[in-house]
This record gives structure tokens, C-alpha cells and sequence, in this order.
């Protein structure tokens, strides 16, 4: 169906700052606090009923708000033949769907206005079926019988089911947290430079191919972590039991999948010496630089097989080693 009406997306946004320096401008910081409320953005109403047989029209009806402050600060100095300086910066961003006109939900867990924008919602896992006896004493899971191995979910509005009625917020609702590093100096002909970067109230999702065991109907791969699958010999397993295919119980979007996303890495580190004037002149050269650097060097997080900025399985957790030239003539 078209939407003649459609328009563009609105928003309002403040920002206010204070920005200073100290001890002669060697130590400067920045402080903002920003609020920005988005309006009119396009999604499909929720209680659009399916009687029509067709696609419903996107509507300018939407509303999200973030809110946030950011903090920066960098001292900077030189001294005879050795200058420095050191960036540093963190901020905290919190965000709320405001209205999107959903469905009406039976318990207020299951309301998605109110949660932050894109919280993802899932079952709550707790933990493997261990026995059979367990698995009879259990809430009954809509179409799907149980093994023990599976993952046993929490029944949380206690009606002896599982279904989209126990559905909930999974993962943190915290704000998040983004900080970073920088630093570098000079030192006669030698200068280095150096970036960490990290995050901290960060959940990450894992799923699909690169993390459940002989998916594509069995022609997917296994992994490392999957040799902690669940057997009755290994009941604190940390993957559910092996199956060839799709688990519709046990790859059902859940708290059994959500990690801890926070992590602190070494982004960059160069290191480099330019040759001296009287020795380039000779070669009629206006500068001459040799370096060496490296991306990634190190990540501390939970899961170190897991690139946090790249969780999606398409590419392995990446070092990048470098050494090069800068010529000038």
C-alpha cells in the first residue's frame, strides 16, 4: 500500500558545552551534554490487523530519545628535545523508544515502548535440562519436545508454557560507555604513538553459522568450543547438546546467547625514527622516515576467540604487523 502522506524525518537536538584550559593551556577538557528527540520517524503500525492481506505503509509516527554527556580532556607538553601529549575521552549515552505504536501486550515485560532503542527481546534461559524427570516437571514448550541438553527456559508468567508470552528484555539496559586513549611523543628523532579504545556496558549476541555446530543441514562446521557440548557425562557444559541442523528450541532468540561485550583493546601503536638532516642532505632527500606498527595488538575481553567489534563470525580476531618508508624528495 502507498503512503502519499510520508514526509521526512524530524529531530530536536541541545547541546550544551564548557570547554577550558588550565596551567597554560597544557591541560585542556571539554564537557557537553546532549539530548536529541527524534520524531516522525517511519515504521509500520503495530495494531495494523492482517484481515487486509497486504502490506501495511510505513507512517511518520515514531519517537526516540537519546540522551548522553561526553567527556574530554588532553595534557600537552615539551620539554628541551621531548614533547608529549595524552588525549583521553569517555562518554555515557542512554536512549528510550518513546512510542511506536505496538500491539497491545498482555504483562508489562513483553512492552518494547519504554526500553532502549533496538533492545532485543528473547526468552530467559535457565540453563540445560539435565534428566527426563526434569523435563516432566517442567513448563511445556509449544511444539517442540524437549531432550536433556536442551535449554530450559523460565516460565515467567507461570502458566505452565513457553511462548511469545514469556518473552522479555535480554541483555543490559544500562547505558553504555565508550572511552578511549590516545597518546604520543617525540623524543629527538624518535616519535610513537598510541591508541586504546574499549566500551563498557556492552552486550553482544552470538548466533548463526559461525557459532552453533552443523548448521545447513549438517554441511556447517564444528568448532573449538563445541567439545564442551553437553553429554550426561558433562552436565555444566557450556554449549547444549549436538544436533545436525536448525534447533528450533535451542537456537531460539534467548539470554543463553547473550556475552558480556565490554572490552579494552590496544587499537594502534606506531613507533618511528626520521634520519637526520646532515645524513638525508647527502642524498638529496628532504626527509626519511622508517616505522613499524600495529593494529589490534591486544584485546582484553571475555571471550578472546571474538572480535568485540566484529562479533558477527564473519572474520577472525585480526592482528596487523607493519613496517614501512616515508620519503620525502
Amino acid at each position: 500500500m502507498a503512503n502519499y502522506n510520508i514526509t521526512w524525518e524530524k529531530a530536536n537536538k541541545l547541546n550544551a558545552g564548557l570547554q577550558g584550559g588550565l596551567w597554560e593551556n597544557r591541560l585542556g577538557f571539554t564537557l557537553e551534554y546532549y539530548q536529541m528527540n527524534y520524531y516522525d520517524l517511519l515504521m509500520r503500525r503495530g495494531r495494523n490487523s492482517s484481515i487486509l492481506g497486504n502490506t501495511f505503509p510505513e507512517e511518520n509516527i515514531g519517537r526516540n530519545r537519546y540522551r548522553g554527556w561526553e567527556l574530554q580532556l588532553n595534557y600537552q607538553r615539551t620539554h628541551k628535545q621531548l614533547s608529549y601529549y595524552v588525549n583521553a575521552m569517555v562518554g555515557v549515552q542512554y536512549s528510550k523508544s518513546v512510542y511506536s505504536d505496538e500491539v497491545f501486550r498482555e504483562y508489562s515485560w513483553m512492552q518494547r515502548t519504554g526500553q532502549p532503542v533496538n533492545q532485543r527481546f528473547g526468552y530467559i534461559a535457565e540453563g540445560l535440562f539435565q534428566s527426563a524427570t526434569e523435563i516432566q516437571s517442567a513448563a511445556t514448550i509449544i511444539g517442540y519436545t524437549p531432550q536433556p541438553g536442551d535449554i530450559k527456559y523460565r516460565d515467567l508468567n507461570q502458566d505452565g508454557i513457553i511462548n511469545q508470552l514469556d518473552m522479555a528484555p535480554i541483555g543490559r539496559t544500562k547505558p553504555q560507555v565508550p572511552f578511549g586513549v590516545g597518546a604520543g611523543l617525540i623524543w629527538k628523532s624518535f616519535d610513537l604513538t598510541l591508541l586504546l579504545q574499549g566500551a563498557l556496558n556492552r552486550d553482544i549476541y552470538l548466533s548463526g553459522n559461525s557459532e552453533w555446530a552443523f548448521q545447513n543441514n549438517g554441511f556447517g562446521p564444528a568448532f573449538e568450543p563445541h567439545l564442551d557440548r553437553w553429554t550426561p557425562g558433562n552436565p555444566g557444559a557450556s554449549y547444549p547438546r549436538l544436533n545436525v541442523g536448525s534447533n528450533v528450541n535451542n537456537f531460539e532468540t534467548s539470554s543463553y546467547w547473550v556475552r558480556n561485550g565490554d572490552y579494552l583493546r590496544i587499537k594502534n601503536l606506531e613507533i618511528g625514527y626520521s634520519l637526520p638532516t646532515t645524513l638525508i642532505n647527502r642524498i638529496r632527500v628532504k626527509s626519511l622516515r622508517v616505522f613499524a606498527s600495529g593494529t589490534n595488538l591486544l584485546t582484553l575481553n571475555s571471550m578472546q576467540r571474538i572480535d568485540p567489534e566484529a562479533y558477527n563470525g564473519a572474520y577472525p580476531l585480526q592482528r596487523l604487523f607493519n613496517l614501512g618508508i616515508n620519503l620525502k624528495l
